[in-house]
């Protein structure tokens, strides 16, 4: 992918990753790559008119901010190992030891602040049946950080990370991690980021949207799999952390964790229920429980923690909800 511009135009079936009509002064300066197969989506961050390359606020202002506190640290081992020693052997007066020490603050702080330009470069991000693609303006595409062609069948499984950020319990920001994994446990593809939507509705461009649209895309590719997986043996085993999994069968669900099985029949499941970031399978009948120390039946898997977490909601749908 080379920064001349490209002349490809969406049609207008296509929307953007959040589902709206493309805005018409979007350009898109490279073509979505024919091995994706299906354009369902696409979404270009450079608009007509503007630079292709704009600040990037939020990282600017963390890099100034980390800028500070590192060169308060470095002042005060200074102030301590350097600043005190070497003022009793040059007889400076004391005064003078704070003033050396902001003079290494201010350098380390200027030094910090020119390293970067703080940019944000401008990206184009296409989704279809067969994978994804996002080509940063300018730049080498390198997958393991989201950038260039992923298609899907290069990976086995895909877990999603989102933490809200609080700062004396007002809401900052949301991080996401969207990592897609190969057999050998290796990242293939990336889409990680930040908003600040505690509701998880950011501006409509925003990237958040992209990596949402290609755990859709994704899972209804693997659900073909999977759906072939229980044709022949009955049984679908998602991983979780370490050596734990969730098993799900047509008659059954069976959540394996630190070596404990809990199992809840068909006919003893109400419903299945996601909240704060936790999936809930939740049986007809649950027991009460005192302070937690008993087990109220309920079984508690962190979205986080699930390989193909969405695709799990779906088979559990096919197998248990339905009659």
């Amino acid at each position: 992918m080379t920064p001349s511009m490209s002349q490809w135009k969406p049609s207008a079936d296509i929307k953007t990753h959040k589902g709206d009509s493309i805005p018409q002064n979007l350009i898109f300066f490279t073509p979505p790559p024919r091995e994706i197969v299906n354009l369902r989506s696409a979404v270009s961050t450079l608009e007509s008119g503007k630079p292709a390359q704009q600040i990037d606020r939020y990282h600017a202002s963390s890099k100034i901010l980390a800028a500070v506190c590192f060169a308060f640290v470095g002042a005060l081992i200074t102030f301590l190992i350097v600043g005190i020693p070497l003022s009793g052997v040059l007889n400076l007066k004391s005064e003078t030891v704070p003033l050396i020490a902001a003079l290494i603050v201010a350098g380390i702080i200027l030094f910090l602040m020119l390293r970067g330009e703080w940019k944000l470069p401008t990206y184009c991000s296409y989704i279809g049946d067969n994978g994804v693609a996002n080509y940063a303006f300018g730049k080498e595409a390198n997958a393991k950080h989201g950038t260039g062609l992923f298609l899907f069948h290069q990976a086995e499984e895909l877990r999603v990370m989102k933490i809200q950020q609080f700062v004396k319990r007002s809401y900052q920001y949301t991080t996401y991690i969207f990592e897609w994994k190969n057999a050998n446990d290796e990242i293939v593809f990336s889409i990680n980021g930040l908003h600040r939507s505690r509701d998880d509705n950011p501006p409509a461009l925003d990237r958040y949207y992209f990596a949402l649209a290609a755990e859709r895309a994704w899972s209804l590719y693997k659900i073909e799999l999977i759906e072939q997986e229980l044709k022949n043996n009955g049984t679908v085993k998602f991983s979780l952390q370490k050596n734990d999994e969730i098993i799900v069968n047509k008659d059954y669900i069976e959540l394996i964790q630190k070596g404990n099985s809990y199992r809840l029949n068909k006919d003893e499941i109400n419903k299945i229920s996601l909240s704060n970031g936790v999936i809930h399978i939740i049986p007809k009948e649950v027991r009460n429980s005192f302070l937690g120390f008993a087990h109220d039946g309920i079984l508690r898997v962190a979205y986080k923690d699930i390989a193909n977490a969405q695709i799990f909601i779906t088979v559990f749908d096919m197998l248990i909800n339905r009659k």
